[in-house]
Parts: C-alpha cells; structure tokens; sequence
C-alpha cells in the first residue's frame, strides 16, 4: 500500500527576493488575492494570499502563542544560487571554494544593519525573536495580540475547498515602513502536502539486511579500500524522533548494528534549535524535544501523525528517522550522524487537512516535518555535516489551484526562485552534498487528495527537482542471502509495485535544465530532469529496519521498508565513503579550500561528468534498462478532479473515497541505457565512484 498522509509542515513560502525599501533580485513570487493595499505608513510583504482567495471565511480566530517565519530580503540572491552552481563545477574558477555561513550573510543576504532593525521592530512589539548566521530568515513568536499589532491585522479562520480549517490574515499584513521584510511562508497557517517517502514492504520476510545493499552496490569493495566514512558528518533533516543512545537506553541504531553484527563507530546526535542556542533568543519557541516514547496513538491534533505533532507522554517513533539513520548509520559504518529535529511546544493552531479546534488559550506542539525550514536554516548555520539526506517532499504543483490551473507550492515561486531554493545553494556554496528523495508516486508527483485538476498530471516532487541538490530514485535490487544479485536491477514502478508505487521521476515545471544536464542524453526538453541517480527502494525488496528497540519502548519492532526514503539516505552514505577517499587523499585536498577542503559541493556536475564520458560511465554506473514509472491514478469524488471520475451508474451515491482509474502514462526506462526519468543516469557502485571522482 503506497503511504500518503498530509502534513502540516509550514514549508518554505515561494518568496520574492526583494521587497520595497530594498535591493532584492526578484520581484514578488505571487500576485495578491485582493486590491486592498497595506495600511498608510506600512509595507507589505509576499504571502499565502492565493490560499485566502479560495477558501470560505469561518470566524475570527482565536489561538495561543505562534511562531511565524519572516523572510528577509536578500541581497543578492541570484548571485548566490550562481556561486552555488559554479562552486560545483569542475570547469568554473570558483571550483570547491566554499563559503562559511557568515560569508553568505555578507554577501549575499541582508545586510546585518537591516536584521537588527527587524529584530528591534519585533521586539519592540512584545515578540521573541530566532535568527541564525546567515541572515536569510528570522522566527518570531508571541501572542495572537502581539502578532496582531506587529503585522497590522487580525486573523480569522478559513476552511479550504478540502474541508481543511485554518488561520490566516483577515487583511494584507504589513510591518511598519522602512521594516526589511520580503515575506512569510507560514502567517497562513494552512496544510501542505510534504511527506515522507517510505513505503511498507510487499516482501517476504524481515528486508534486506544492510550487508546485502552493501555487497549488492560494493560498499564492500570501499570498506576493502579502507573506506568507511571515518571522518564524515552526514546529516538528516528530521521527520520525527528517533531514540539515540543514552546511559540508560540503548539507540536504534546502535541495536540494528548489534543485531546485524556491522562493525564501525557510527552514531546518532540530535541537533535541535533551542532556547540555549546562542543564535537564538530565549523564548523563541523552540525547545528540546519531549523523550520518545512507545507506540501511541494520542496527538496534539486529532487524527494527525503524533511523531510530528506530539504531546508530553506521545512522541512515538515513525519509522522514518529509523530508515534514515539506520541506514546512513550502517553503511557509512564510522561516520558521524546529525539528526536535525526542531520541536515547538506551542506553535498556533494549524490544519492537518482536518478541522482541529484551538484548545484553549494554547496551540499544538509541532516536530520534525512541521519545521522543516527552521532544521535546514540549522543545518547551515551549523555547517558541520559535510553530507544532507532529506527523505520527504510534495507535489512540484503545490496544494493550491486558483482559477487558471495549478500553482507551485510555496516553497518557491514560478520562476524557480524563493526561499527554500536560496537555502538549498546556501548548503552547495557552503560545500555539502543534498540527496533527496525523488517520491514514490512514479510520473505522478500530485497523487494524494488533490485540489482542481493537479492529479492527472505529470509531475515531479520538490525539493528532490531542486538544480542545487541530487534527487535519487529507487530500483528494484534482487539479491540472495550474501547479496548478490539473482536478477536483473530494474527501475522500481508499475513491474514491481503492481501500480500502486513508483520511483519519482519526470520534468520540472518551474526549473530551468542545469548546466550540468545540458547535453546529456536522454533529457527531455529544456526543464530540470528528475532524478539523477538511483538505489534500492522497491518494496518488493525492502530493508531492514528496526524501532523501538530500547525495551522501555514496549518491545521492538523489525519491519521491512521500500520508497525512496531508503535510496536517499543509502546515497549519502555512499558519498561519505567517497569525501573520506577525499580528505585522505592529498591530490584531492589540494583541489579544495577552506577549512573543509575535501567536500565537493552539489555531486551532480561530477555525476552527469561521469556519464558524458562513456568509458568511466561504464565502470561506474549501472544503467537501468527495464521498467516504467506509471501509477494506478486515483479519483475524489468531492468535484476537485471530476475528468478522472467515471460516471456514477443511474440512481447511484456518489463516495468520497478515492477510487483507481486506469493507469495513466509514465516513462520508460531506455532498453540501450542512459539517463531515464525513473532512475536517472543509473545506479552507482561505491568502489568504482570513488575511483571515478577521487582518482584511488
């Protein structure tokens, strides 16, 4: 059964670079839903309005203390998305002369003389204020009145064409003129569709064990080499908790290692923004997470996941952060592992896709998913993993359909620019590598309850079509007991899932074809492709993974997972072998700078280099020659999507259900080889791709 659930993840609103009173790049991502200019004195700024324009008003609201991201306008933000794009490139002057977080700050991003007039508004104001180094974002938290008088408006709540409740501005917002604010991606408080990408196993037994992926795509022949990942930090955007060790319990990780016998240091540490952080402001709403705690059912708000919207005595486990960590953890045997999870006990009252009353006077806590932005905002203020594993996104077309067709999400704006792709070349100027899951909704990245006719598209997930990151994709891996292969590998859809599931994979339709894909072929028109490349991930052939391992969790459980929230965190693992090749390597080092001179920025320019030359291709990548990507599509009867609907019999009721259609039309992977838009250019191998890019 292909998992999809609705996240209220306040992810990164598609935000203009620029805003009045500055000097951005880009103009305002969205037009207004209304004429109604901001009041006399004051500046408005880049919202959620389209959200607002399509859906009914309920009431006034009434919520506790939120936190609300304030986008602050950047400098120069194409200029960053560019020194990102040429610090990765073999052939640019700027090649692995990587910045520090404070060099993106000065820069590229606002001034510090504007973010501290900002944060005095705010303070001004009775609020609490977070920031980090590179001045790209600023979190304030206060109350409904205090939020009220620093924005100019009251809010009210809305219910959208879904059914979904939620909070939002009654008038434009504003803050006082002469205030550097370009935007926010979450004063309406409205669901959005990321999720993550892990799929139950369809598989015999308990999955694949981690010496099986290692033998089937030769980590093994690393390991021999002396590669292991000693050295190497690799980091996990967090989607909920994850039990690491302690003096009184023992890790997951640490378990699943026991239990498979893997040898190597590996560990988990959690990295949370909180109030003793000291680029954050007491107050600010952030905390450390509450303790995991065995399998509950109890939410904060009714009906949705409880890893990511705890309470004090639920925060279970979700499989998830143990598919990531396990994964990175077993693979990458010695390396270090950062597990980035941002918790907010009292974050306003957001929709879930279902209607969910405020208590009163409080909010609901949010974790993991819920503060995405604030973890990858950490993750480069912090800029100490050297490689990033994100196993989640949505739809590239968002939740949203104002008349005229769908729109992008509000992690970027239609022309590709925006806070989160800022924040994606903050990570590749900055050196680190990004894998991303490409999805596991096959050709159809808007599959899950759409709105206005997105479904029966073709289309990619967001962030894994980012230029600045390497989305991966998934195959189908049949391998015997010591791992070695008994059939042919084959891009995992409609073959292997029965057309229920599928690797990610199609054509951007918001992101220009990068330079490194330019040329190569297999590329379909003149948008970004996606994925680039591929590793295990049908649920056909699962992997092992174990939660709740620690016994005062309730008694372990060792169940096996596909999607492609597994080939992401095994690519990253494989990349930390490769780094260590680097960082040992002195010829290697030398082509570096900085104090990190050894990372090697957005793999994909090295990635796509390989495959333009056939002959190191060859000994490198496995191409995938067999599969499709096509998915059983499905239609709501709720008048959202009514051409993929068949026609009710006479006399018949109709039901909100979803029901399968035929299966629409995907992509195919090319019987000579090459780049397809399921698997990318092909499935490394650890030995061979350290050889190609490092040279031992």
């Amino acid at each position: 059964m292909r998992l999809t659930r609705t996240i209220a993840g306040f992810a990164a609103l598609a935000l203009a670079a620029g805003c009045a009173g500055s000097h951005g790049t880009a103009g305002a991502p969205f037009a207004p839903a209304t004429s109604v200019a901001a009041a006399p004195g004051t500046t408005g700024f880049a919202y959620d309005s389209a959200a607002i324009a399509t859906s009914a008003f309920v009431g006034p609201a009434a919520f506790g203390r939120f936190a609300i991201d304030v986008v602050l306008p950047m400098r120069d933000a194409e200029g960053l998305r560019r020194y990102a794009a040429a610090a990765s490139d073999p052939k640019a002057p700027e090649y692995r002369h990587f910045l520090e977080p404070s060099d993106i700050a000065d820069r590229f991003s606002v001034t510090a003389a504007d973010q501290a007039r900002a944060i005095a508004y705010f303070h001004a104001n009775g609020l609490a204020v977070a920031t980090w180094k590179q001045r790209m974002l600023v979190r304030v938290a206060g109350s409904q009145a205090q939020l009220e008088r620093a924005f100019h408006t009251h809010f009210g709540t809305y219910r959208d064409r879904s059914g979904a409740t939620f909070f939002a501005p009654m008038t434009p917002p504003s803050v006082d003129a002469g205030v550097p604010v370009s935007g926010s991606p979450n004063i309406v408080a409205r669901a959005t569709a990321y999720k993550p990408f892990f799929v139950p196993s369809t598989g015999i037994g308990t999955g694949l064990a981690p010496q099986q992926i290692a033998a089937a795509f030769d980590f093994t022949g690393a390991y021999a080499a002396g590669y292991t990942g000693a050295g190497i930090t690799i980091g996990i955007i967090g989607t909920g908790p994850v039990q690491i060790s302690t003096s009184s319990r023992i890790g997951d990780l640490e378990a699943y290692k026991r239990l498979y016998h893997v040898a190597g240091s590996s560990a988990v540490t959690i990295v949370s923004p909180d109030a003793t952080d000291p680029v954050v402001n007491a107050n600010s709403g952030f905390a450390s997470p509450p303790p995991v705690t065995a399998p509950c059912t109890a939410a904060s708000i009714a009906g949705a996941p409880p890893s990511e919207f705890p309470t004090a005595t639920c925060n279970p486990e979700d499989f998830e952060a143990q598919i990531d960590t396990e994964q990175t953890g077993a693979l990458a045997r010695d390396s270090a592992i950062q597990f980035f999870l941002a918790y907010n006990p009292n974050d306003g009252c957001p929709s879930v896709g279902i209607a969910s009353p405020c208590p009163a006077g409080a909010g609901h806590a949010q974790q993991g998913l819920a503060e995405n932005d604030e973890e990858v905002q950490t993750a480069i203020d912090r800029n100490s993993a050297d490689v990033l594993s994100l196993s989640y996104g949505g739809s590239e077309k968002g939740t949203a359909a104002p008349p005229g067709g769908a729109s992008p999400p509000y992690e970027f704006a239609a022309d590709g620019t925006g806070l989160a792709p800022n924040q994606f070349a903050a990570l590749a100027a900055l050196g680190i590598a990004v894998f991303v899951s490409s999805g596991d909704s096959g050709a159809n990245g808007c599959q899950g309850p759409p709105l206005a006719g997105s479904v029966d598209q073709l289309c990619v997930s967001y962030p894994a079509s980012d230029p600045s990151v390497v989305g991966v994709g998934g195959v189908t891996t049949p391998v015997n007991s010591a791992g070695q292969l008994v059939g042919p590998i084959s891009a995992w859809g409609l073959q292997t899932s029965f057309g229920t599931s599928g690797s990610g994979g199609g054509v951007s339709g918001f992101f220009a074809q990068p330079a490194y894909q330019i040329g190569a072929l297999g590329m379909l028109g003149s948008m970004r492709n996606s994925p680039d490349v591929a590793l295990e991930a049908a649920p056909s052939t699962g992997v092992a993974t174990l939660a709740n391992a620690d016994p005062a969790l309730g008694g372990a459980s060792l169940r096996p997972f596909g999607g492609t929230s597994v080939a992401a965190p095994e690519m990253a693992a494989m990349w930390a072998l490769v780094l260590q090749a680097c960082k040992t390597t002195a010829s290697c080092v030398a082509k570096g700078s900085g104090t990190r001179p050894y990372r090697m920025g957005n793999p994909d320019a090295l990635f796509y280099g390989i495959y333009k030359n056939a002959a190191a291709y060859g000994k490198t990548f496995l191409p995938v020659t067999y599969g499709n990507n096509s998915i059983a599509l499905y239609c709501y009867y709720n008048g959202s999507d009514a051409a993929n609907c068949p026609t009710p019999a006479p006399g018949s009721t109709a039901t909100p259900l979803p029901v399968p259609i035929p299966i629409d039309s995907g992509y195919n992977a090319n019987p000579s080889g090459g780049y397809n838009q399921i698997t990318g250019i092909g499935v490394p191998f650890g030995r061979a791709l350290i050889r190609a890019v490092v040279g031992v």
